[in-house]
């Protein structure tokens, strides 16, 4: 399902998701129309229409694994807030808790 049925699914508009995501309406809107994203991004995303991003990678040796422990971790420490998240060509980013050399 595309983002956008998915959003649309949940009765949600881009400036609803907007709003959450603390960005933009295009923002959303290029988002939406991506076809590569970064995992983040997606999780954000799903996050802001109150759902849960789950990743399992399957081998062909029949064996799971889900993602877990380190890679979770690092996922964890992504907040999805709007204090933290801003749209940068299509992408939401953190934003860095110390100003980096000062100009804008």
């Amino acid at each position: 399902m595309a983002l956008l049925e998915l959003r649309q699914a949940r009765e949600q508009s881009q400036e609803d998701l907007a709003r959450e995501l603390g960005v933009g309406q295009p923002a959303v809107a290029k988002l939406e129309r991506r076809t590569d994203m970064y995992v983040s991004n997606l999780r954000c995303y799903i996050e802001a229409l109150g759902g849960s991003l789950e990743i399992t990678a399957r081998f062909p040796e029949g064996g799971r694994a889900a993602r877990r422990g380190v890679a979770n971790a690092y996922l964890d420490g992504m907040a999805c807030d709007k204090r933290e998240g801003l749209a940068q060509g299509g992408n939401f980013v953190r934003r860095s808790s110390k100003s980096e050399g000062g100009s804008s």
